[in-house]
């Protein structure tokens, strides 16, 4: 038996789990020369569930530079950790959000059975 609302909180956690993802991708990278963050975009489906889609931000405006000691100009990252870490703080919310709301419809599953039996 699926619950109607059960495939939309399943998509749910499972985009946020991408989402956690590259954000520790983008963080790892935050020192990777030329390294370009990713972002995560949810597109609605059919079904009423998300899609994750990662993006990466179109080349221009280029990463930040800095001139080397023997002239060379070295291409930066451009990873914002404050950034970051706030839509790290946000996909953890939501993901125990929806873990939570997986766990009620289960307790009140279990309770209904109960009820009827």
């Amino acid at each position: 038996m699926q619950l109607r609302g059960a495939t939309s909180t399943v998509s749910a956690i499972t985009a946020e789990s991408i989402r956690l993802d590259v954000t520790a991708d983008n963080v790892a990278n935050v020192s990777t020369d030329g390294y370009r963050a990713k972002r995560v975009t949810n597109e609605a489906t059919i079904n009423g569930g998300i899609r994750p889609r990662i993006d990466q931000p179109p080349p221009p405006p280029p990463s930040p530079t800095t001139l080397e000691a023997d002239g060379r100009e070295r291409v930066l990252s451009n990873v914002n950790i404050g950034a970051e870490v706030t839509s790290r703080v946000i996909a953890q919310r939501s993901f125990e959000a929806n873990l939570q709301v997986l766990k009620t419809s289960d307790e009140m599953t279990q309770s209904l059975i109960r009820t009827k039996a």
